[in-house]
Protein backbone atom coordinates (compact mmCIF):
# COMPACT_ATOMS: atom_id res chain seq x y z
CA UNK A 1 0.00 0.00 0.00
CA UNK A 2 1.89 3.04 -1.54
CA UNK A 3 -0.48 4.89 1.69
CA UNK A 4 0.93 4.04 4.51
CA UNK A 5 3.54 4.43 6.80
CA UNK A 6 7.06 2.44 6.05
CA UNK A 7 5.59 -0.13 8.48
CA UNK A 8 2.74 -0.66 6.19
CA UNK A 9 0.37 0.77 8.45
CA UNK A 10 -2.32 2.10 6.61
CA UNK A 11 -3.75 5.37 6.11
CA UNK A 12 -7.25 5.18 7.54
CA UNK A 13 -9.00 4.98 4.10
CA UNK A 14 -8.00 1.36 4.36
CA UNK A 15 -8.99 0.79 7.66
CA UNK A 16 -13.22 -1.20 7.92
CA UNK A 17 -15.95 -1.38 10.38
CA UNK A 18 -16.19 1.14 13.77
CA UNK A 19 -12.55 2.15 13.50
CA UNK A 20 -13.11 3.10 10.13
CA UNK A 21 -16.49 5.13 10.73
CA UNK A 22 -15.09 6.57 13.73
CA UNK A 23 -11.72 8.00 11.88
CA UNK A 24 -13.63 9.31 8.70
CA UNK A 25 -15.93 11.10 10.73
CA UNK A 26 -13.27 13.05 12.90
CA UNK A 27 -11.45 14.10 9.69
CA UNK A 28 -14.11 15.09 7.89
CA UNK A 29 -15.51 17.35 10.44
CA UNK A 30 -11.91 18.57 11.46
CA UNK A 31 -11.52 19.28 7.53
CA UNK A 32 -14.96 20.97 7.38
CA UNK A 33 -14.13 22.89 10.47
CA UNK A 34 -10.96 23.45 10.57
CA UNK A 35 -10.07 23.89 6.79
CA UNK A 36 -12.97 26.00 6.41
CA UNK A 37 -12.92 28.88 3.24
CA UNK A 38 -11.26 31.38 5.34
CA UNK A 39 -8.83 29.50 6.51
CA UNK A 40 -7.67 29.08 2.62
CA UNK A 41 -7.80 31.81 1.99
CA UNK A 42 -5.10 33.24 4.75
CA UNK A 43 -2.94 30.83 3.77
CA UNK A 44 -3.03 31.24 -0.03
CA UNK A 45 -2.56 35.26 0.84
CA UNK A 46 0.88 34.90 2.02
CA UNK A 47 1.89 32.23 -0.13
CA UNK A 48 0.41 34.47 -3.27
CA UNK A 49 2.07 37.47 -1.79
CA UNK A 50 5.58 35.85 -1.20
CA UNK A 51 5.98 33.18 -3.78
CA UNK A 52 3.11 33.38 -6.32
CA UNK A 53 2.97 37.39 -7.48
CA UNK A 54 6.60 37.58 -8.02
CA UNK A 55 7.27 34.88 -9.64
CA UNK A 56 4.65 35.46 -11.97
CA UNK A 57 5.78 39.56 -12.34
CA UNK A 58 8.89 38.21 -13.02
CA UNK A 59 7.66 36.23 -16.37
CA UNK A 60 5.20 39.29 -17.31
CA UNK A 61 8.59 41.66 -17.45
CA UNK A 62 10.29 39.15 -19.55
CA UNK A 63 10.45 38.43 -22.93
CA UNK A 64 8.54 35.69 -24.09
CA UNK A 65 5.73 35.99 -21.01
CA UNK A 66 6.27 31.94 -20.73
CA UNK A 67 5.09 30.59 -17.58
CA UNK A 68 5.30 26.84 -17.05
CA UNK A 69 2.93 26.52 -14.14
CA UNK A 70 3.19 22.87 -12.76
CA UNK A 71 5.98 23.75 -10.30
CA UNK A 72 4.41 26.87 -8.77
CA UNK A 73 0.76 25.72 -8.49
CA UNK A 74 2.16 22.42 -6.70
CA UNK A 75 4.08 24.46 -4.26
CA UNK A 76 1.22 26.72 -3.49
CA UNK A 77 -1.42 23.73 -3.02
CA UNK A 78 1.54 21.97 -0.86
CA UNK A 79 1.59 24.85 1.66
CA UNK A 80 -1.95 24.22 2.19
CA UNK A 81 -1.69 20.93 3.54
CA UNK A 82 1.93 21.56 5.45
CA UNK A 83 0.17 24.68 6.69
CA UNK A 84 -2.73 22.74 8.22
CA UNK A 85 -0.36 20.24 9.69
CA UNK A 86 2.91 21.64 10.90
CA UNK A 87 1.43 25.13 11.82
CA UNK A 88 4.00 27.11 9.28
CA UNK A 89 4.43 28.35 5.70
CA UNK A 90 7.05 26.67 3.86
CA UNK A 91 10.06 29.12 2.24
CA UNK A 92 11.37 26.59 -0.58
CA UNK A 93 13.98 28.82 -1.21
CA UNK A 94 15.31 27.95 2.57
CA UNK A 95 14.11 24.46 2.96
CA UNK A 96 15.51 21.93 1.63
CA UNK A 97 13.69 19.42 3.98
CA UNK A 98 10.39 20.74 2.56
CA UNK A 99 11.43 21.22 -1.14
CA UNK A 100 12.03 17.35 -1.52
CA UNK A 101 9.49 16.48 0.59
CA UNK A 102 7.07 18.24 -2.25
CA UNK A 103 8.98 17.60 -4.93
CA UNK A 104 8.56 13.24 -3.63
CA UNK A 105 4.64 13.48 -3.21
CA UNK A 106 4.35 14.62 -6.73
CA UNK A 107 6.77 11.77 -7.90
CA UNK A 108 5.19 9.37 -6.10
CA UNK A 109 1.67 9.50 -8.18
CA UNK A 110 3.86 10.36 -11.56
CA UNK A 111 3.78 7.54 -14.19
CA UNK A 112 7.49 6.45 -13.42
CA UNK A 113 6.25 5.40 -9.77
CA UNK A 114 2.48 4.99 -10.44
CA UNK A 115 3.36 1.54 -12.66
CA UNK A 116 5.65 0.04 -10.35
CA UNK A 117 3.75 0.34 -7.34
CA UNK A 118 0.26 -0.87 -8.95
CA UNK A 119 2.08 -4.08 -10.01
CA UNK A 120 2.73 -4.17 -6.26
CA UNK A 121 -0.61 -3.41 -5.72
CA UNK A 122 -2.35 -5.89 -7.82
CA UNK A 123 -0.08 -8.79 -7.12
CA UNK A 124 1.55 -8.06 -3.51
CA UNK A 125 2.62 -11.54 -3.47
CA UNK A 126 3.60 -12.90 -7.21
CA UNK A 127 5.46 -9.36 -8.59
CA UNK A 128 8.12 -9.30 -5.98
CA UNK A 129 8.97 -12.98 -6.96
CA UNK A 130 8.56 -12.87 -10.78
CA UNK A 131 10.16 -9.36 -10.99
CA UNK A 132 13.90 -8.15 -9.92
CA UNK A 133 13.51 -6.10 -6.83
CA UNK A 134 15.59 -3.71 -8.89
CA UNK A 135 12.77 -2.55 -10.74
CA UNK A 136 10.38 -1.72 -7.61
CA UNK A 137 13.21 -0.22 -5.34
CA UNK A 138 12.02 3.51 -6.45
CA UNK A 139 9.15 2.49 -4.91
CA UNK A 140 10.48 1.64 -2.08
CA UNK A 141 13.24 4.79 -2.08
CA UNK A 142 10.35 7.16 -2.33
CA UNK A 143 8.43 5.73 0.38
CA UNK A 144 11.08 5.79 2.68
CA UNK A 145 12.07 9.00 1.85
CA UNK A 146 8.70 10.56 2.63
CA UNK A 147 8.22 8.47 5.88
CA UNK A 148 11.47 10.23 7.41
CA UNK A 149 10.43 13.77 6.30
CA UNK A 150 7.05 13.36 7.17
CA UNK A 151 8.32 11.64 11.28
CA UNK A 152 11.28 14.54 11.33
CA UNK A 153 8.20 17.20 10.67
CA UNK A 154 5.96 15.47 13.26
CA UNK A 155 9.21 15.70 15.51
CA UNK A 156 9.76 19.32 14.98
CA UNK A 157 6.03 20.27 15.21
CA UNK A 158 5.60 18.08 18.56
CA UNK A 159 8.57 20.36 20.24
CA UNK A 160 7.22 23.35 18.83
CA UNK A 161 4.21 22.49 20.71
CA UNK A 162 6.08 21.94 24.34
CA UNK A 163 7.52 25.41 23.95
CA UNK A 164 5.19 27.65 22.59
CA UNK A 165 1.86 25.52 24.06
CA UNK A 166 -0.76 28.31 22.50
CA UNK A 167 -4.72 27.60 21.90
CA UNK A 168 -4.18 29.58 18.34
CA UNK A 169 -0.80 27.83 16.97
CA UNK A 170 -3.15 24.21 17.29
CA UNK A 171 -3.30 22.21 13.86
CA UNK A 172 -5.70 20.49 12.28
CA UNK A 173 -3.54 16.93 13.15
CA UNK A 174 -3.38 18.71 16.66
CA UNK A 175 -7.17 18.43 16.41
CA UNK A 176 -7.64 14.80 15.00
CA UNK A 177 -5.15 13.58 17.71
CA UNK A 178 -6.82 14.74 20.31
CA UNK A 179 -10.36 13.58 19.49
CA UNK A 180 -8.99 10.16 18.39
CA UNK A 181 -7.57 9.76 22.16
CA UNK A 182 -10.95 10.46 23.20
CA UNK A 183 -12.99 8.50 20.96
CA UNK A 184 -10.52 5.69 19.38
CA UNK A 185 -8.05 3.74 20.35
CA UNK A 186 -4.48 4.96 20.63
CA UNK A 187 -3.69 7.05 17.52
CA UNK A 188 -0.08 6.15 16.75
CA UNK A 189 2.98 7.52 14.88
CA UNK A 190 2.79 5.64 11.69
CA UNK A 191 -0.71 6.11 12.07
CA UNK A 192 -0.30 9.78 11.93
CA UNK A 193 2.86 9.90 9.26
CA UNK A 194 0.01 7.38 7.11
CA UNK A 195 -2.84 9.98 7.34
CA UNK A 196 -0.94 13.03 6.95
CA UNK A 197 0.55 11.40 3.57
CA UNK A 198 -2.71 11.07 2.55
CA UNK A 199 -3.65 14.37 2.64
CA UNK A 200 -0.65 15.74 0.99
CA UNK A 201 -1.36 12.64 -1.57
CA UNK A 202 -5.27 14.20 -1.91
CA UNK A 203 -4.35 18.03 -1.65
CA UNK A 204 -1.66 18.65 -3.33
CA UNK A 205 -0.65 17.68 -6.89
CA UNK A 206 -4.22 16.57 -7.79
CA UNK A 207 -5.54 20.32 -6.93
CA UNK A 208 -2.74 21.25 -8.50
CA UNK A 209 -2.90 19.62 -11.91
CA UNK A 210 -6.40 19.69 -12.07
CA UNK A 211 -5.97 23.93 -12.24
CA UNK A 212 -3.23 23.32 -14.62
CA UNK A 213 -5.57 21.37 -16.62
CA UNK A 214 -8.16 24.63 -16.03
CA UNK A 215 -6.02 27.11 -17.31
CA UNK A 216 -5.12 25.40 -20.38
CA UNK A 217 -8.69 24.69 -21.09
CA UNK A 218 -9.58 28.09 -20.90
CA UNK A 219 -6.89 29.77 -22.84
CA UNK A 220 -7.92 27.18 -25.50
CA UNK A 221 -11.07 28.18 -25.05
CA UNK A 222 -10.86 32.37 -24.53
CA UNK A 223 -14.14 33.39 -25.09
CA UNK A 224 -15.28 31.13 -22.11
CA UNK A 225 -12.37 32.45 -20.00
CA UNK A 226 -13.92 35.90 -20.91
CA UNK A 227 -17.42 35.31 -19.64
CA UNK A 228 -16.29 33.43 -16.51
CA UNK A 229 -14.19 36.65 -15.91
CA UNK A 230 -16.96 38.96 -15.97
CA UNK A 231 -19.29 37.04 -14.09
CA UNK A 232 -16.80 37.34 -11.28
CA UNK A 233 -15.86 41.27 -11.83
CA UNK A 234 -20.05 41.99 -12.07
CA UNK A 235 -20.45 40.16 -8.85
CA UNK A 236 -17.64 41.37 -6.69
CA UNK A 237 -18.13 44.76 -8.10
CA UNK A 238 -22.24 44.11 -6.94
CA UNK A 239 -20.98 42.89 -3.54
CA UNK A 240 -18.65 45.75 -2.75
CA UNK A 241 -16.00 43.54 -2.68
CA UNK A 242 -12.25 45.03 -3.34
CA UNK A 243 -10.51 42.29 -5.41
CA UNK A 244 -8.55 45.11 -7.15
CA UNK A 245 -6.23 46.52 -4.09
CA UNK A 246 -6.26 42.98 -2.45
CA UNK A 247 -6.63 40.42 -5.46
CA UNK A 248 -6.96 37.71 -2.49
CA UNK A 249 -9.27 39.29 -0.57
CA UNK A 250 -12.48 37.03 -2.45
CA UNK A 251 -13.94 35.14 0.24
CA UNK A 252 -15.94 32.22 -2.31
CA UNK A 253 -18.25 31.35 1.03
CA UNK A 254 -21.59 29.87 -0.40
CA UNK A 255 -23.74 33.35 0.15
CA UNK A 256 -21.09 34.21 -3.08
CA UNK A 257 -21.38 30.87 -4.78
CA UNK A 258 -24.96 31.46 -5.14
CA UNK A 259 -24.65 34.23 -7.11
CA UNK A 260 -21.80 32.50 -9.63
CA UNK A 261 -23.15 29.77 -11.70
CA UNK A 262 -20.54 30.15 -14.79
CA UNK A 263 -17.61 30.25 -12.19
CA UNK A 264 -19.28 27.24 -10.30
CA UNK A 265 -19.53 25.64 -13.73
CA UNK A 266 -16.40 26.07 -14.98
CA UNK A 267 -14.64 24.44 -12.00
CA UNK A 268 -16.74 21.49 -11.84
CA UNK A 269 -16.18 21.23 -15.90
CA UNK A 270 -12.43 21.30 -15.49
CA UNK A 271 -12.66 18.70 -12.79
CA UNK A 272 -14.91 16.51 -15.02
CA UNK A 273 -12.38 16.95 -18.25
CA UNK A 274 -8.92 16.72 -16.14
CA UNK A 275 -10.68 13.56 -14.18
CA UNK A 276 -6.72 13.49 -12.55
CA UNK A 277 -7.74 9.94 -11.31
CA UNK A 278 -8.84 8.34 -14.05
CA UNK A 279 -9.38 4.79 -12.52
CA UNK A 280 -10.68 6.54 -9.45
CA UNK A 281 -9.55 5.34 -5.84
CA UNK A 282 -9.57 1.74 -5.54
CA UNK A 283 -11.72 -0.36 -3.30
CA UNK A 284 -12.39 -4.03 -2.33
CA UNK A 285 -15.55 -6.03 -1.11
CA UNK A 286 -15.37 -7.58 1.73
CA UNK A 287 -18.12 -10.05 1.05
CA UNK A 288 -19.52 -11.54 -1.91
CA UNK A 289 -21.82 -8.83 -3.34
CA UNK A 290 -24.31 -9.97 -6.30
CA UNK A 291 -25.45 -7.70 -8.80
CA UNK A 292 -28.53 -7.10 -11.52
CA UNK A 293 -27.93 -5.30 -14.48
CA UNK A 294 -30.56 -3.89 -16.23
CA UNK A 295 -30.62 -6.97 -19.01
CA UNK A 296 -31.31 -8.87 -16.64
CA UNK A 297 -27.84 -10.10 -16.14
CA UNK A 298 -26.41 -11.01 -13.54
CA UNK A 299 -22.98 -11.52 -11.54
CA UNK A 300 -21.40 -11.58 -8.58
CA UNK A 301 -18.43 -9.63 -6.81
CA UNK A 302 -16.10 -11.58 -4.65
CA UNK A 303 -15.16 -11.01 -1.08
CA UNK A 304 -11.48 -9.73 -1.59
CA UNK A 305 -11.82 -7.93 -5.05
CA UNK A 306 -10.45 -5.01 -6.29
CA UNK A 307 -12.70 -2.11 -7.57
CA UNK A 308 -11.99 0.21 -10.19
CA UNK A 309 -14.25 2.89 -11.70
CA UNK A 310 -14.09 4.41 -15.31
CA UNK A 311 -13.60 8.00 -13.97
CA UNK A 312 -12.80 9.02 -17.85
CA UNK A 313 -15.04 6.77 -19.45
CA UNK A 314 -18.25 8.47 -17.17
CA UNK A 315 -16.99 12.00 -17.97
CA UNK A 316 -16.07 11.15 -21.26
CA UNK A 317 -19.35 9.98 -22.01
CA UNK A 318 -18.22 6.95 -24.00
CA UNK A 319 -21.27 4.89 -23.53
CA UNK A 320 -23.81 8.20 -24.48
CA UNK A 321 -25.73 7.10 -21.45
CA UNK A 322 -24.30 10.58 -19.82
CA UNK A 323 -26.28 13.24 -19.01
CA UNK A 324 -23.52 15.37 -20.55
CA UNK A 325 -24.33 17.96 -23.11
CA UNK A 326 -21.35 18.73 -25.42
CA UNK A 327 -22.70 17.18 -28.01
CA UNK A 328 -25.96 19.11 -28.15
CA UNK A 329 -23.57 22.20 -28.25
CA UNK A 330 -21.01 20.55 -31.00
CA UNK A 331 -17.99 20.35 -28.45
CA UNK A 332 -15.85 17.21 -27.67
CA UNK A 333 -15.34 16.07 -24.22
CA UNK A 334 -11.95 17.57 -23.88
CA UNK A 335 -13.97 21.33 -24.21
CA UNK A 336 -15.54 23.17 -21.40
CA UNK A 337 -19.29 23.48 -22.07
CA UNK A 338 -20.96 24.83 -18.84
CA UNK A 339 -24.09 24.44 -20.09
CA UNK A 340 -23.52 20.81 -18.54
CA UNK A 341 -24.09 22.43 -14.72
CA UNK A 342 -26.85 24.97 -15.89
CA UNK A 343 -30.09 25.27 -15.73
CA UNK A 344 -32.27 28.60 -16.92
CA UNK A 345 -33.31 30.93 -14.46
CA UNK A 346 -34.20 34.31 -14.68
CA UNK A 347 -33.89 35.21 -11.28
CA UNK A 348 -29.78 35.23 -11.57
CA UNK A 349 -27.90 38.01 -13.81
CA UNK A 350 -26.94 34.88 -16.19
CA UNK A 351 -30.00 33.84 -16.92
CA UNK A 352 -28.61 30.25 -15.40
CA UNK A 353 -28.51 28.94 -11.82
CA UNK A 354 -25.41 26.17 -11.01
CA UNK A 355 -27.27 22.30 -10.66
CA UNK A 356 -25.01 19.31 -9.18
CA UNK A 357 -25.25 16.66 -13.02
CA UNK A 358 -25.48 13.54 -11.49
CA UNK A 359 -22.66 11.83 -14.01
CA UNK A 360 -20.20 13.92 -12.29
CA UNK A 361 -17.88 11.71 -10.17
CA UNK A 362 -14.49 12.84 -9.97
CA UNK A 363 -14.47 12.47 -5.93
CA UNK A 364 -16.54 9.19 -6.21
CA UNK A 365 -19.84 8.56 -4.45
CA UNK A 366 -21.00 7.22 -1.43
CA UNK A 367 -19.70 6.36 1.95
CA UNK A 368 -16.52 6.28 1.05
CA UNK A 369 -15.97 9.31 -1.62
CA UNK A 370 -13.06 11.27 -0.85
CA UNK A 371 -13.11 12.90 2.68
CA UNK A 372 -10.99 15.93 0.84
CA UNK A 373 -13.63 16.85 -1.44
CA UNK A 374 -14.79 20.45 0.16
CA UNK A 375 -11.17 21.44 0.35
CA UNK A 376 -10.11 20.38 -2.81
CA UNK A 377 -13.29 22.30 -4.18
CA UNK A 378 -12.08 25.29 -1.78
CA UNK A 379 -8.48 25.18 -2.98
CA UNK A 380 -9.58 25.28 -7.05
CA UNK A 381 -12.27 28.51 -6.26
CA UNK A 382 -9.54 30.49 -4.55
CA UNK A 383 -6.36 29.88 -7.04
CA UNK A 384 -8.66 30.12 -10.02
CA UNK A 385 -10.48 32.92 -8.93
CA UNK A 386 -7.52 34.79 -8.17
CA UNK A 387 -5.60 33.90 -11.38
CA UNK A 388 -8.74 34.65 -13.53
CA UNK A 389 -8.88 38.21 -11.67
CA UNK A 390 -5.68 39.53 -12.16
CA UNK A 391 -4.28 37.93 -15.45
CA UNK A 392 -5.30 36.66 -19.02
CA UNK A 393 -4.26 33.65 -19.90
CA UNK A 394 -3.51 32.12 -23.69
CA UNK A 395 -1.40 29.78 -25.44
CA UNK A 396 0.17 29.77 -28.90
CA UNK A 397 -1.42 29.30 -32.31
CA UNK A 398 -0.06 25.37 -31.80
CA UNK A 399 -1.57 24.41 -29.13
CA UNK A 400 -4.67 25.88 -30.31
CA UNK A 401 -5.00 24.12 -33.14
CA UNK A 402 -4.45 20.45 -31.22
CA UNK A 403 -7.50 18.28 -30.89
CA UNK A 404 -7.00 17.51 -27.75
CA UNK A 405 -4.72 18.33 -25.07
CA UNK A 406 -1.89 14.94 -24.68
CA UNK A 407 -1.30 13.81 -21.50
CA UNK A 408 0.08 10.81 -19.45
CA UNK A 409 -0.55 8.56 -16.38
CA UNK A 410 -3.71 8.95 -14.25
CA UNK A 411 -3.93 4.58 -13.99
CA UNK A 412 -4.30 3.40 -10.03
CA UNK A 413 -1.64 5.47 -7.77
CA UNK A 414 -1.14 8.05 -10.47
CA UNK A 415 -2.30 11.49 -11.71
CA UNK A 416 -3.09 12.41 -15.04
CA UNK A 417 -0.92 15.54 -16.56
CA UNK A 418 -0.41 17.39 -19.51
CA UNK A 419 2.48 15.64 -21.23
CA UNK A 420 4.75 17.73 -22.53
CA UNK A 421 4.40 20.42 -19.80
CA UNK A 422 2.45 23.32 -21.84
CA UNK A 423 3.79 26.68 -21.39
CA UNK A 424 1.57 29.61 -20.81
CA UNK A 425 1.37 33.09 -21.80
CA UNK A 426 0.25 35.21 -19.26
CA UNK A 427 -0.92 38.71 -19.45
CA UNK A 428 -1.49 41.36 -16.57
CA UNK A 429 -5.28 42.53 -16.76
CA UNK A 430 -5.68 46.47 -15.83
CA UNK A 431 -8.76 47.37 -14.55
Amino acid sequence: NIVAAEDNTPSFISLNGKKWSTMRQLVHSKLVRVMNTKYVNDIMRDVIKNEFEPKLTKIINSDSNEWFCRESLSQLTFNIIFKANFGQNVGFADNPLCTQLAKDIVDVVGWDIAKRSVLLFMLPNLAPTVIPKSYFQPVYDIKKRINASLKKLIQQRNSMEKKQNGVEDVTFMDHTREMVDKEADEYTESQEIADIFLLFLAGTDTTSISTEWGLLLLSRQPEIQERVRNELISVLDKNGIDYKSDPVNVLYDIKLLLQLPLFRACVHEILRISCVARTGVPHASARDIPIKFKDGKQYTIPAGARIFYNVEGIHYNVNQTENWKNDKYGLNYQQICLENWLKDDSDFESGFKFYQNPSFITFGHGKRDCVGKQLAMKEMRVILGYLLLNYRFKVEDKYMEMDRIPCKGGVRGGVSKPLPQIPLIVEQMKY
